[in-house]
């Protein structure tokens, strides 16, 4: 029988450790690929004053790990021991329950996580919402006397009229100067009704004949300028005459 050289001892040695290596990685892929997925999160989490909070969890190494559907909210992947951290800006509510997935070449798995502002900052939050509430009831009440309202916009600022077609009141404004006057005119839009402004005296009458949506308005010197209708409570609302 023919004795191995030392040349092909050699290769003999190098083709027997490539075996080794190929089959222990091997092993090892096998191995990690049983491993069955999972993902821990902790079920509460309290964010930063600012709404901003990190989620720390664990799953498998090398895990894609995202929040909802990864779009909006943060994606990363977990490290060599299978760590991982998620970034959420908590904007629009005090609290929220988010769905934390995790997800590999063969499996998917989920796990939910409740975030939620500091007590002092939810409860900021519960007076603004109140304060608004009130302020739309007082805007809404307001509306309620006039049943139609128009705007004069001028180069350098808007004139407002808030009128009450029944009891024939008018108030009037100004975009840069919220003081209202208050006053009565005579007759209808479509002839023509007579009113008084600072002593100064007013005349208006729809462009068209029972058209509303555009108001001629003269002064004693007959300088003209188109008045837009408007709702009265758009009106309130957008010049805050509520205030």
């Amino acid at each position: 029988m023919r004795t191995l050289n030392k040349l092909e001892s050699r290769k003999v040695s190098i083709l027997i450790l490539a075996a080794i290596i190929i089959l222990g990685f091997g092993g090892y892929l096998l191995v990690s690929n049983s491993k069955t997925l999972f993902i821990k999160v902790p079920s509460n989490i309290e964010t930063e004053k600012n709404g901003k909070v990190t989620i720390i969890g664990k799953t498998l190494p090398d895990t894609t790990v995202k929040i909802g559907y990864g779009i909006v909210g943060d994606k990363q992947k977990s490290d060599k021991k299978g760590n991982f951290k998620l970034v959420y800006d908590l904007t629009t509510n005090s609290k929220e329950t988010l769905k934390i997935t995790a997800e590999n070449a063969t499996d998917k798995k989920s796990a939910n996580t409740t975030v939620y502002l500091p007590k002092s900052n939810a409860n900021s939050g519960k007076k603004v919402a109140s304060k608004s509430k009130q302020k739309d009831t007082k805007i809404k009440e307001m509306a309620k006397k006039y049943t139609t309202a128009y705007v004069v916009k001028l180069k350098d600022y808007d004139i407002i009229y808030l009128i009450n077609e029944h009891t024939k009141r008018l108030i009037y404004t100004t975009s840069d100067d919220h003081s209202i006057s208050t006053t009565t005119y005579n007759g209808n839009f479509n002839d023509g009704i007579d009113f008084n402004m600072d002593g100064l005296a007013m005349r208006a009458h729809y462009k068209y004949l029972n058209q509303a949506s555009t108001l001629i308005i003269s002064d004693e010197n007959g300088t003209e300028n188109k008045a837009y209708q408007r709702s009265p409570e758009h009106v309130i609302q957008y010049y805050e005459l509520s205030e």
